[in-house]
């Protein structure tokens, strides 16, 4: 059973751009989070990391970033990880600023935060934040309840936003579905996943468009556009290859966007010629190419290519 919790550490060492890969990181998972550095001395610096999410996911970001970190800052110190519990999601990327002075890259707050609040949280394993977060990061607790309190007028503010409406098809189905309360890639995949028509068993892997035949991923949440048309791929369809014709003839339409007339000629073509499964898949002289399927009665340039790159993928 998973359950939101907060997980929080410090990084000891002076590491040029520490900050930055901890938010890329973070960043791309999806992760909200709030980064301070402390000044220790001339030589040293201490960066402490409050991130909040799904417990599941978030123990595995936490082991993604400490490899990526440790590969990239050979000497870095991670303290223990502490875990408590959450009352509140925390969205976005939070930089506080540098103790004592106001920080240049800071995008959540741009004062230094002096009151030291006394409040508990609820918790799990039972910790108050002001025994753990030390060395001024204390400071930080004001900054995670303002930040809280910003997530949820953003999150309100986007609700009343205009509805976006997207064309989105899994294998043969496609259905137009509301993505314009999602503000991050994993409510996003979320949104898709729990599309009953969609009926997607797996987890979405990628999604991508179709420019010019050619599959354009999408990497942000923010790069869908109203009214597009979007192919969802699972970690299943990635790894899964086709084996019957009539599963070749799917991926004309899904992969390589045919319409059903262009599908339907490929259907045709091929069953006046007898061309079956073990035929298309044939390899060396033997293989379909461009000049065979113009031989066979099929003109249309985009369908031959669509053809041969469906084939092409399958080997």
């Amino acid at each position: 059973m998973s359950y939101r919790i907060s997980l929080a550490t410090q990084f000891t060492g002076n590491f040029k751009h520490l900050k930055r890969h901890i938010k890329e990181v973070l960043k791309r998972k999806g992760v909200g989070h709030i980064l301070q550095t402390t000044q220790v001395n001339d030589s040293q610096k201490q960066t402490s990391l409050f991130m909040e999410g799904d417990s599941n996911a978030l123990y595995t970001v936490q082991t993604e970033l400490v490899s990526h970190l440790q590969s990239i800052f050979p000497g870095i110190v991670i303290q223990d990880w502490q875990e408590m519990a959450s009352d509140s999601p925390l969205f976005g990327s939070h930089i506080a600023p540098t103790l004592g002075s106001i920080s240049r890259d800071s995008s959540g707050f741009v004062e230094e935060l002096t009151e030291q609040p006394t409040f508990e949280i609820s918790q799990k394993p039972e910790l108050k934040w002001k025994d753990y977060f030390n060395s001024g990061f204390i400071q930080v607790v004001t900054a995670i309840q303002n930040g809280r309190q910003v997530a949820y007028e953003i999150q309100s503010s986007v609700e009343s936003i205009k509805e976006k409406f997207v064309h989105m098809t899994y294998k043969r189905t496609t259905v137009y579905i509301n993505i314009g309360a999602c503000i991050t890639w994993t409510q996003l995949k979320q949104v898709i996943e729990e599309c009953d028509d969609l009926q997607i068993q797996n987890p979405i892997k990628k999604i991508y468009s179709l420019a010019d035949g050619d599959k354009s991923y999408i990497q942000e949440w923010f790069g869908f556009k109203a009214d597009g048309h979007y192919y969802v791929e699972t970690e299943d369809d990635l790894d899964k290859k086709y084996t019957t014709m009539e599963e070749f003839f799917d991926k004309l339409k899904t992969d390589q966007d045919m319409s059903d007339s262009q599908v339907a000629i490929a259907k045709e073509k091929f069953g006046e010629q007898g061309i079956t499964f073990k035929q298309i898949m044939a390899t060396g002289e033997l293989a379909l190419n461009e000049a065979k399927l113009k031989e066979i009665g099929i003109s249309q340039l985009g369908l031959r290519t669509a053809i041969l790159s469906v084939i092409k993928s399958n080997q």
